[in-house]
């Protein structure tokens, strides 16, 4: 029960004099011991435990005889009162008891008494605290201000307290000086001797307020460091935050993975808000990963965790968080709006950011029957505080709104914005891996701008697929700093690999464990890697420029896309462009599944009884691709660019009929393809490297001596037969052509963990943007290195990405498995054609022709190069 203003104050004279209970030896260092304990369980995250020992010691106090309090001191026994009640709101606020927590603070409040300031400004700040755990910005950072102006009467863990939350509501209400103001001040004061806790909390509040700034590396950056730093607190609120990070960056599986542990680190203290928050932060990640299932459980457990007595506001979150997943799952759009009024209301009248959430669910369930009202629910303005993530909802829902009621011009300005808004964001990225994962949440704002250009004719569809290619897509060239810790790692990683090789079946698993923990490890701390700006950003041409500008190279362009469950096609020939329908999506994906299984049949056993029912399989289905893929440039004459979409990715292009022995290119987008045709430069002796990795064999040996003779005649190749990791990415650096004949493996799991085999080890494509790439053009004959794992979002990664990502013009690597033999033919036909001057795809089209049926699973990425 509260303590009534009439009440007599619990430490005055009076109060004192009325007890009269038997003496104990209790000192003040018992009493405070027992508050250390409780405060540790705090820190520790047993809540529940800490809120038992807080209201013990509360009772323990009360119950002190007369003598006892006069020889304890008045003093003193009011102010370890009041820190106890303030311990015992704190547990309450993370056990979800709102009306508990807002007691104790009333009662501490009254304890102060009109004479200790010092003492009423703890209770301002854990007001704060309170405040801020529950979402109610504008009222906690009131309170911490409050509780800050009596400073110079608080102790410096008090005032970094005040500061650390401060901070981070600047950042959240976007004021971002204040914010980092605040930081630097904090850190200042935090002595990491006597303050390890406070530095690792400020530490990982800087990663939050990097990231409500826009600088998701440096979030990730500083929440890695905050992870390393040893101190006894519980890491549940820092990992439900990190979760949140990695899910609007579109690492949902690894959001996922974080999130996961955060759970059962919270679930150590019982149900508490914290539980509740990371419960409610992982059924977003399900939801977005499409598991819906999983996504419900997890948001009726966040509900479930915060019971009747935690605030409204919890209490909100946790039900929008069920109420999206209800919408996803197909339940009434007109019930979740229903739903959803009462928590909009209340979270305006709060001035709560869960007004924003509730506002974009509410557009998001109106848009099928009222796309008006809609509209409307979302303003023009987009809050500054919204993530990439939330602002490209919020302009995929207005952009549906207005096109819905025939409004396309706006509609188109909302998708422009939204990818504008997505490049200047994926600018700031290094990291290959968190560029590529960033781009899946552009997929529903993509089709909506497909959708709308293919009633606008064929210019307008060719515009709308390279808008979102050049959005999702740029060069990664900056070379990040030393970091030895992530040098050690992937030392240890190629040592696993070793490790692999030799391993019985019984202790593979556990291997492969280990290679995926490392492999994570060594990603996030790539994530982190920041930009200042890609050195050649890719700008989308117009249509008319591009046409021009194909039809002056003698190249025809066929940029596939999905819509609507079919696959499509923008053909650029001969000056005109047009749209055709190809094949619906399933039945590329099987076709494409199997020429890809009979390819690797044919080329890793050879002959076989079961040859002929393989390439009579083979054969049907290759021309039935053939057939709906390229029907409009089946003519020999002209080269092609072809830009595949996802589901036709891992197509080897160059055995298909209509490209056979024809000039062949495989590109990102047809804007990138034309942004790195070559000027012609004469007089110049390009520097060429020929390098070779052990274990080939007397084929590779005949293979690199005859490229070497050939490159002779144009200039001094670097020849080494015995090639190491540093070596070949020196040549990636200094060298203006890079040819490598070596052992190799895309791993579609961990793309950039695919690797070529030197002769000291495997160098994996994660490695290559720490050397550096300043070569124009490569050539890896390694088997099925050509190959790519294209994420949702269009974006490829791979060994062969990798090298066109960071700078190459033109790599040249095969996409499949292929015998040594054609290797060495295409290899040797293809660089004496560049010696000859001739373009990459013509060399490589002649060097197919004459390398067998099966050479065709060599292709050219990028653009074209010639010497």
């Amino acid at each position: 029960m509260p303590v009534t203003p009439s009440s007599p104050a619990p430490w005055s004279s009076e109060t004192i004099a009325a007890r009269a209970r038997p003496a104990a030896e209790i000192t003040l260092g018992l009493l405070e011991e027992h508050r250390s304990t409780a405060q540790r369980d705090n820190n520790e995250g047993r809540h529940g435990q800490a809120r038992q020992e807080f209201a013990r010691l509360l009772r323990r106090i009360a119950s002190l005889p007369p003598e006892a309090g006069a020889r304890l001191g008045v003093e003193a026994l009011r102010e370890l009162t009041v820190r106890t009640a303030l311990g015992l709101s704190f547990a309450c606020v993370a056990t979800a008891r709102w009306d508990e927590a807002m007691r104790a603070l009333d009662e501490a409040a009254y304890t102060c008494g009109p004479d200790r300031p010092d003492l009423r400004s703890l209770v301002e700040r854990q007001r704060g605290v309170a405040y801020a755990n529950v979402g109610r910005t504008r009222d906690a950072l009131a309170h911490f201000q409050s509780a800050l102006a009596q400073r110079e009467r608080l102790a410096v863990g008090d005032i970094l307290i005040c500061l650390l939350n401060v901070a981070l509501l600047h950042a959240h209400l976007g004021d971002f000086a204040a914010a980092h103001r605040e930081t630097a001040e904090l850190l200042e004061l935090a002595d990491p001797a006597r303050h390890p806790t406070e530095r690792f909390m400020a530490t990982y509040n800087a990663g939050m307020i990097a990231y409500l700034e826009g600088d998701l590396p440096r979030a990730l950056a500083m929440m890695a460091a905050a992870d390393t730093m040893p101190v006894a607190i519980t890491r549940a609120p820092g990992l439900t935050d990190q979760g949140r990070v990695l899910l609007d960056a579109g690492l949902v599986e690894d959001a996922i993975d974080v999130l996961t542990i955060a759970t059962a680190e919270a679930a150590e203290g019982g149900r508490s808000l914290f539980l509740a928050q990371v419960q409610a932060t992982l059924a977003d990640a399900y939801l977005v990963a499409g598991r819906h299932t999983e996504a419900y459980a997890a948001a009726r457990a966040a509900v479930t965790h915060l019971g009747r007595r935690a605030s409204a506001t919890m209490r909100d979150e946790a039900r929008l968080a069920v109420l999206a997943i209800r919408l996803a799952r197909g339940d009434s759009p007109r019930a979740i709006v229903r739903a959803t009024a009462p928590i909009l209301e209340r979270a305006l009248q709060d001035r709560s950011l869960l007004a924003v959430r509730a506002r974009l669910l509410t557009a998001e369930a109106l848009l099928p029957s009222d796309p008006r009202a809609a509209g409307a629910t979302l303003p023009r303005v987009i809050p500054d505080r919204l993530s990439l993530s939330d602002r490209l909802r919020w302009r995929r829902v207005r952009a549906e709104s207005a096109a819905t009621l025939g409004h396309r011009g706006r509609a188109r300005a909302e998708l422009r914005a939204a990818a504008t808004e997505l490049q200047e964001a994926q600018a700031r990225i290094a990291s290959l891996d968190l560029g590529a994962a960033r781009a899946r949440h552009t997929e529903p704002l993509a089709r909506l701008d497909l959708r709308l250009a293919m009633t606008s004719g064929p210019a307008a569809v060719y515009e709308a697929t390279e808008r979102w290619r050049a959005a999702m897509g740029r060069l990664a060239a900056v070379r990040p700093p030393e970091d030895p810790v992530a040098a050690e790692l992937i030392a240890q990683l190629r040592a696993t690999h070793a490790r692999l090789e030799g391993a019985d079946e019984r202790e593979r698993s556990g291997i492969r464990a280990q290679i995926h923990a490392l492999e994570r490890e060594i990603r996030r701390r790539d994530w982190g890697d920041s930009s200042d700006g890609p050195q050649g950003q890719v700008r989308p041409l117009a249509a008319a420029s591009a046409i021009a500008e194909l039809a002056e190279a003698g190249v025809d362009a066929c940029s596939f896309f999905e819509a609507e469950g079919e696959i499509h096609v923008v053909v650029c020939r001969r000056g005109r462009i047009s749209v055709e329908r190809c094949l619906p999506l399933d039945r590329a994906v099987d076709l494409t599944h199997r020429v890809c299984a009979d390819l690797r049949m044919r080329t890793a056993y050879g002959p076989m009884p079961m040859t002929g029912a393989i390439d009579a399989s083979l054969t049907r289905n290759l021309a039935a691709l053939d057939g709906a893929l390229l029907g409009p440039v089946r003519s020999r004459q002209r080269a092609v660019v072809v830009v595949p979409c996802r589901a036709i990715s891992g197509l080897p292009w160059g055995v298909l009929p209509s490209l056979a022995q024809r000039p062949l290119t495989i590109a990102r987008s047809i804007s990138g393809f034309l942004g790195r045709l070559p000027q012609p430069v004469s007089g110049i002796a390009p520097k060429v490297a020929v390098l070779t990795g052990p274990g080939l064999g007397p084929v590779a040996e005949a293979e690199r001596q005859a490229i070497a003779s050939a490159w002779s005649l144009r200039a001094e190749p670097v020849v080494d037969g015995a090639s190491s990791r540093a070596g070949a990415q020196v040549a990636f650096r200094e060298s203006d052509v890079v040819h490598i004949a070596a052992h190799g493996r895309h791993e579609g799991r961990s793309p950039l963990f695919s690797w070529l085999e030197l002769g000291d080890g495997r160098l994996f494509a994660h490695e290559l943007r720490a050397g550096g790439v300043g070569a124009a053009h490569v050539v890896l004959a390694a088997c099925e290195v050509g190959r790519t794992t294209v994420r949702p979002g269009e974006n490829s990664l791979g060994f062969a990405a990798t090298l066109l990502a960071l700078g190459a013009q033109t790599v040249v690597a095969a996409q499949l498995p292929v015998p040594d033999d054609v290797a060495a033919t295409v290899m040797t036909g293809y660089h004496a054609g560049l010696v000859q001057g001739r373009p990459s795809d013509e060399a490589l089209a002649l060097a197919v022709a004459a390398g067998g049926p099966f050479a065709g699973v060599f292709a050219a990425f990028g653009s074209r190069w010639v010497v």
